[in-house]
């Protein structure tokens, strides 16, 4: 085949028959981004190449990254800070490691069980490293590389498993068991002299007015809009509510850091004993779609990291997030909400 024949289309359908993939664009896409900086760090990287301790330059790493594939993805890929979002997805992960603000080296091999017959492929550097039996089973869907079927005992080894609390970094194994301590000790420091106005109440599901509150008394997690050098923003913190007949008051105002504030919503149930649900929908062939009402904690949204913004994010209001995935990593995502306080619900 002459070079000059051969299309743009043909070559995403050369790589889409690499990755084994359902011909998702924004699968694809953000594939191919992975794969060239998953190479690139380790053909930037200074010494040994084999070394978990090479490190690479960020910016040269994205900005190359960016220009071998700018022709191939003109419509999507518009500059180079697109690429570096990508790298910085890779970080969170576990893909790559951040060496410090302005480096970044190869992660060790290793693999999150999806399943019996799945696991997720983290670090290693990119697939055309990888044995060609390994590759035979690999299955890349967006910056997820999906081992599709049962691993070799001599693989098992060369990739170790990684469990799932570890990769998500979790204070306990048990978040409820976390949230329940870290808010019986923290209620303790609450101020009952400077309580704002504006509070709003957490219930599970909605942050309520105190006057509009239904909930039994208890600790609950509560926010108020404040203006923080000209940017409207929110304060979170802890507070008691009480109930006498028709009168309902707080009792005391401690606050917490905003991401705190986040793992607190999905472990914090005190009005409620089952989980708070995000729906779960089948949107195509092998893609399946998780809307999420509102922000989890930054640490826990690599779980989002394996997926991919759906068409329509731009038509949604704040906060509220639709997240594609290959249909494949359902089992994994199921058990990974369900460890930081949610449960995914299938439509």
């Amino acid at each position: 085949m002459r070079v000059e024949h051969v299309s743009r289309e043909h070559i995403i359908r050369q790589i889409e028959k690499e990755f084994q993939s359902s011909g998702e664009v924004n699968a694809t896409y953000l594939g191919v981004i992975a794969e060239h900086l998953r190479a690139g760090c380790l053909m930037m990287s200074a010494g040994d190449l084999t070394a978990d301790s090479s490190v690479t330059s960020s910016i040269q790493l994205y900005k190359q990254a960016f220009r071998r594939l700018a022709p191939l993805f003109p419509e999507l890929l518009k500059d180079d800070d697109e690429v570096r979002n990508e790298l910085t997805h890779l970080q969170t992960l576990g893909d790559l490691n951040k060496v410090d603000g302005h480096h970044v080296s190869i992660a060790p091999a290793r693999r999150l069980e999806i399943d019996s017959h799945r696991s997720l492929l983290l670090g290693g550097g990119p697939a055309q490293l990888l044995p060609l039996l390994i590759r035979k089973q690999l299955v890349v869907s967006g910056r997820s590389r999906i081992l599709n079927s049962s691993v070799s005992q001599d693989a098992q080894q060369a990739y170790p498993l990684q469990r799932l609390e570890d990769w998500l970094g979790l204070e306990d194994d048990d978040m409820l068991t976390w949230a329940k301590e870290f808010v019986a000790t923290k209620v303790k420091a609450r101020r009952h002299d400077l309580i704002p106005e504006g509070i709003r109440l957490w219930d599970g599901r909605y942050w309520n007015s105190v006057e509009e509150f239904s909930g039994p008394d208890g600790v609950y997690l509560c926010r108020r809009s404040v203006n923080l050098f000209g940017n409207a923003t929110h304060e979170y913190a802890l507070t008691k509510f009480h109930r006498f007949s028709t009168i309902r008051r707080i009792d005391g105002y401690v606050t917490i850091d905003k991401e705190i504030a986040r793992k607190l919503q999905g472990a914090l149930r005190p009005t409620r004993s089952a989980a708070e649900q995000f729906p779960v929908t089948k949107v195509r062939a092998g893609i399946i779609q998780i809307m999420l009402p509102h922000p989890i904690a930054e640490q826990h949204s690599k779980l989002l990291s394996l997926g991919w913004k759906s068409r329509d994010s731009d038509t949604l209001k704040p906060g509220v997030q639709k997240i594609e995935f290959s249909e494949m990593l359902l089992p994994l995502l199921s058990k990974g909400f369900s460890l930081i306080g949610y449960e995914l619900a299938p439509r």
